[in-house]
């Protein structure tokens, strides 16, 4: 329904390897869990950013090994 208004969709909560496929399978825009990193301070995440990953046209932030 997001998308055919117009939003990005994010997915909060992320645990698991099959939810990220299933949320990606789905055109989910941005994923975010403790999949990818637990808490961090800001400054910390940003200094992560250079981690991003692009694929299918879609970009998606993988900070921690899977």
């Amino acid at each position: 329904m997001a998308k055919h208004l117009g939003l990005r969709v994010v997915a909060e909560g992320v645990e698991t390897r099959e939810q990220a496929d299933f949320l990606i399978a789905s055109a989910c825009d941005t994923l975010q869990g403790y999949l990818f990193s637990r808490p961090m301070p800001v400054d910390d995440w940003f200094a992560q950013q250079d981690a991003t990953k692009t694929f299918s046209n879609q970009t998606y932030h993988f900070i921690a090994k899977v």
